[in-house]
C-alpha cells in the first residue's frame, strides 16, 4: 500500500515566487480568509503552493506562513512519506527565511494546526537556523499531538524579527533633528563618536567607558580589538544581538537605551535583569550608539536603580524585585518571601531581615542624630500614603484630598480625624457654559 501511494502520488511541482502582502493593502482577516479558501482549492500532496509574505515594517517584522491540507489523505498513509513531505518544505522555508533575513536577526518557526493541543515553536537566529534545529522542532509535534494527522490543516509560519542595528549611521548636527533635545540637553554626560570610515561608534564608546582619561587614538585601537575579539570586523554593524558577545569578553553589563518607532517613551535593552557590579550604559539613535557617562545626569535623577534602570528622586521612593524601598539594603530582595507587617511604621516588609534591617539606625551629620529608616519612612494607616520625615524637624502627618485623576473631582476627604468618602459620579458630567457675547441673533 505504501508503495502504492509512493508511485500515485504526484511529484511536487516548482513552487511559485512569494506572493508579498503590504500590511497597508491586506489585512489579517483577509489574509485568513484567503487562505481558508485556498485550502479547498488544493490538490496532489496537499502542498499550499502560494506561500504568504506579510511585511510589518512597523514592527521589524516579516512573516511567512505555508498550508498543509490533509483531508486528501486516507488511513494507508505512509508515514515515512509524510515525514519525507514536511522536512522538504521546512528546507524549503529555512532557505526562503535566510534570503529574506539578515545572518543576525532572529527567527521564530511556529507549527500550529485545527486539533493541536499545543503549538510548538523555535526561537534561534538566523545565522545558526539549520535543518536540524527545525527536525527536533518536529519531533516535538509528534510526540506532543498524536492526532496531527487528522487535522484539517496544519500551517507552518516563520517569523523573521529584524533588530536594531548601530556602527555607523551619519554624525547628526546636533541643532537639526527631530529628537534633538535629548542629544543637544544631554550632551555633557554623552560621548558622540565620530567614525566616518568603519561602524565601530559602540566599541569605541565602550573603549571610552571602560578607559576614561584615553585618547580616541587610543580608543579607536582597543576598539578594534575589542571587535575583532567578539568576531566582528570594523564595518560590522553592532545589533542588540551582539552585545552579550561583550558582556561575556570582559565580564559586563550592557543596557542600551533607545526610542523605538511605534512608541515615544524610552525604552531599554538588557539581556538579563539581575543587577551586575560593573554596568555601562549606551542610548542609541539614527543607527549610532552615544556612550552614556553618567546615567543619573541623562535620565535627570539622582538616584538610578540598578536593576531595572530608572530614575528616582528620593531614597525609598522605589521598589521592584531587586530593590526594596522598606529597609534599603540591596540583600533584601535575595530573601525568602515573609510578609511581615511593622506596627511603628505601618509598612510592610518583605521577611523578617528586612524587618531587622529597616529598624537599624544610621548616623546622619547633618541632623547630628541617627535615625533608622522605620523612623522616617512611614504609611499613614488612613489614607494609605507613604510620607517621609524630616530628620531634624519631623512634623506630623495629615491627610490630605484625594481626587478623581479625571474629572479631578474630591474621592475622600478629611473631616476631622476620619478620611470619609465622598459620593462620585465622574461619569455623570456637567455641561460647559458658553462663554457670554454682546453679539445677539435675533
Amino acid at each position: 500500500m505504501n508503495e502504492s501511494l509512493r508511485s500515485s502520488t504526484p511529484e511536487p511541482a516548482h513552487t511559485p515566487p512569494l506572493t508579498p502582502m503590504s500590511e497597508e493593502s491586506v489585512t489579517q482577516y483577509d489574509v485568513f480568509e484567503e487562505l481558508e479558501n485556498c485550502l479547498i482549492n488544493q490538490e496532489g500532496d496537499g502542498l499550499d503552493r502560494s506561500v504568504r509574505v506579510v511585511y510589518r515594517n512597523k514592527f521589524s517584522n516579516t512573516e511567512i506562513r505555508q498550508f498543509f491540507n490533509f483531508t486528501w489523505m486516507n488511513q494507508n498513509l505512509d508515514y515515512a512519506f509524510f515525514y519525507m513531505m514536511i522536512l522538504d518544505t521546512l528546507n524549503e522555508l529555512l532557505e526562503r527565511a535566510r534570503d529574506y533575513g539578515e545572518p543576525r536577526d532572529v527567527l521564530q518557526l511556529e507549527i500550529c494546526g485545527d486539533s493541536m493541543q499545543n503549538t510548538v515553536s523555535l526561537i534561534l537566529p538566523n545565522g545558526e537556523a539549520d535543518l536540524e534545529q527545525f527536525i527536533a522542532l518536529l519531533e516535538r509535534l509528534v510526540q506532543s499531538n498524536l492526532s496531527v494527522i487528522a487535522d484539517r490543516s496544519l500551517e507552518l509560519i516563520v517569523q523573521i524579527i529584524r533588530q536594531p542595528l548601530g556602527g555607523g549611521g551619519q554624525r547628526r548636527k546636533l541643532d537639526s533633528l527631530m529628537q534633538s533635545e535629548i542629544i543637544n540637553n544631554k550632551r555633557a554626560c554623552l560621548i558622540n563618536v565620530h567614525n566616518p570610515g568603519n561602524k565601530l561608534c559602540f566599541a569605541i564608546g565602550l573603549a571610552h567607558l571602560l578607559n576614561p582619561g584615553c585618547t580616541d587614538l587610543e580608543a579607536l585601537q582597543k576598539a578594534r580589538e575589542l571587535q575583532n575579539a567578539v568576531g566582528l570586523g570594523i564595518q560590522d554593524a553592532v545589533a542588540f544581538s551582539d552585545i552579550v558577545k561583550f558582556e561575556n569578553f570582559l565580564n559586563i553589563k550592557i543596557v542600551v537605551l533607545y526610542h523605538s518607532r511605534a512608541n515615544a517613551s524610552l525604552l531599554k535593552f538588557q539581556n538579563n535583569s539581575q543587577p551586575h557590579p560593573q554596568i555601562v550604559y549606551f542610548y542609541v539613535q539614527n543607527d549610532h550608539y552615544y556612550a552614556v557617562t553618567n546615567i543619573g545626569a541623562f535620565l535627570g535623577a539622582p538616584y538610578v536603580c540598578p536593576a531595572c534602570h530608572t530614575g528616582y528622586t528620593r531614597k525609598g521612593g522605589h521598589s521592584c524585585r531587586y530593590n526594596c524601598s522598606v529597609c534599603l539594603d540591596e540583600n533584601c530582595p535575595m530573601q525568602p518571601l515573609n510578609l511581615t507587617p511593622c506596627a511603628d511604621c505601618h509598612r510592610t516588609c518583605r521577611s523578617a531581615y528586612c524587618y531587622e534591617k529597616h529598624k537599624i539606625e544610621t548616623w546622619h551629620p547633618k541632623a547630628c542624630k541617627s535615625v533608622s529608616s522605620c523612623d522616617i519612612n512611614r504609611k499613614c494607616p488612613k489614607c494609605q500614603c507613604n510620607y517621609n520625615l524630616k530628620i531634624d524637624s519631623p512634623k506630623p502627618h495629615v491627610c490630605g484630598i484625594i481626587h478623581c485623576p479625571f474629572c479631578k473631582g474630591p474621592l475622600k476627604s478629611r473631616d476631622s480625624e476620619v478620611v470619609q468618602e465622598v459620593p462620585h459620579e465622574c461619569y455623570i458630567q456637567p455641561l460647559a457654559e458658553d462663554e457670554h457675547s454682546e453679539k445677539y441673533v435675533f
